[in-house]
């Protein structure tokens, strides 16, 4: 799936909610809520194809949010070629067999109170590494979620408030750090930038 199609599918879903979130009030798709000092983060479900995590952060000030999301490449890429005793069969396509292992995409957006979104990023990145004993057990979910509960630990500065430090965040620093807290700190990820 081309990246604009993709986001254009996650703008969509973003807009969906905002609307019911509008018309109803319903918070059953929040599957989780953090707070600090400066903001509330809400880990959200959502049903599109390849989601891994979906984080919401409000700020106490400001005028928009933020929201993260990681998304399995190898489900949003891949092709159905076949069902097989009622399990499909995915296959990534041809294009993509020489392209460096890359597992996820990670995205960061700014949504303003108007209901418009702006991406401030787009990246495919690695987040899984094959072997190894505990491999199996070290899920791409949680290394996110690690990366997302970082910001909460983000605090105003004489020079710099709460917003400002995270308009300068390296996201994708953030996710490599929570990596290597898994991966030990050798891991080194591979990141290409789309937007």
């Amino acid at each position: 799936m081309q990246v604009l199609r993709w986001l254009n599918l996650l703008v969509e879903w973003v807009q969906v909610r905002m609307r019911r979130r509008r018309k109803k009030r319903s918070k059953s798709y929040i599957l989780k809520r953090h707070y600090s000092d400066d903001c509330a983060m809400l880990r959200i479900e959502r049903e599109t194809k390849g989601a891994i995590g979906t984080y919401r952060i409000i700020p106490k000030l400001g005028d928009w949010d933020y929201l993260l999301t990681l998304d399995s490449l190898r489900e949003i890429e891949a092709e159905l070629v076949g069902e097989f005793d009622g399990v499909p069969f995915l296959l990534r396509s041809r294009a993509d067999w020489d392209a460096p292992p890359l597992s996820h995409r990670l995205a960061v957006f700014h949504l303003y109170r108007s209901g418009t979104i702006h991406c401030l990023g787009c990246w495919d990145i690695n987040l899984e590494v094959l072997g190894g004993g505990n491999a199996a057990a070290i899920n791409p979910s949680r290394i996110f979620h690690t990366a997302a509960l970082r910001i909460l630990e983000i605090t105003p500065t004489k020079v710099l408030s709460w917003q400002e430090q995270l308009e300068m965040l390296d996201w994708v620093g953030l996710v490599e750090e929570a990596a290597k807290g898994y991966w030990g700190r050798n891991f080194t990820m591979i990141v290409r930038r789309r937007i």
